[in-house]
């Protein structure tokens, strides 16, 4: 969620998300997808985000943003592959 925070996404409701069909298909892997159908799509165990281009930003929070989310992408990944298995 922070990462997706640092890219421009806010946490929503899920009421404030669309009703498009194709939009909840995406959710069908999930392992929380039978909540979600429960609930009619009101409410999950996961957090509905919401991305508005129409918020401005200025430039050089940008490049911070996109500073901050390379290094964090780049701990991930070195977590990820480069730890050594303990036998």
């Amino acid at each position: 969620m922070k990462l997706n925070s640092d890219l421009g996404y806010k946490p929503v409701t899920f009421s404030e998300l669309t009703d498009d069909q194709s939009f909840w298909r995406g959710c069908q892997t999930c392992k929380n997808y039978d909540v979600l159908q429960r609930t009619k799509q009101q409410m999950c165990l996961c957090t509905g985000m919401l991305y508005d281009p129409s918020i401005k930003e200025n430039k050089s929070n940008k490049v911070k943003i996109k500073v901050k989310v390379f290094q964090r992408l780049k701990r991930i990944k070195e977590n990820m592959y480069l730890k050594k298995v303990k036998k």
